[in-house]
């Protein structure tokens, strides 16, 4: 509701709901402590299989029905680390704020495609650099190792 009324800023220094767990994006997040659960969404994990391994792996529960190597063989990655996590994190809300903008300008009977159809760091007070290093300073630096090796090993099983 703040978000519509527009008394909430969106910016990098705020975790979006598909960060988080829950049937619904963000039904599980616990105000009073938002690091339970942060970056363990359904949409975020789904993001980073089909980015990572293969759009197959992301919809199923088991292993990829490709036929080439998946990304992660590409580039010789074998686990999933902080980076990897703020790039999905990154993906998933490029893809949701072009998306939105592409429905609200389809809405108004415009013809264009909003100014998200190509990659720009900005997108009103929001600065996707500033997400992605907030992500992975955050979980380079959390003095809660024990938090950082759960989340590392939820994406890498």
């Amino acid at each position: 509701k703040k978000i519509q009324a527009g008394s909430l800023r969106v910016t990098a220094a705020l975790w979006p709901a598909y960060l988080y767990p829950g049937d619904s994006p963000g039904q599980d997040f616990d105000p009073d402590d938002i690091i339970e659960g942060l970056f363990r969404g359904y949409l975020l994990e789904r993001v980073a299989k089909h980015i990572f391994t293969s759009p197959s792996s992301a919809l199923s529960a088991g292993a990829s029905n490709g036929t080439r190597p998946c990304n992660a063989k590409i580039h010789g990655m074998s686990v999933v680390e902080a980076e990897h996590i703020a790039y999905a994190a990154v993906q998933v809300r490029f893809s949701l704020s072009y998306m939105f903008s592409f429905l609200v300008s389809t809405c108004q009977a415009r013809f264009g495609i909003s100014s998200l159809d190509k990659w720009k760091d900005k997108d009103g007070l929001f600065h996707y650099s500033d997400f992605y290093y907030r992500i992975t300073r955050l979980i380079h630096e959390r003095r809660d190792g024990e938090w950082v090796d759960s989340l590392l090993a939820y994406f890498n099983e």
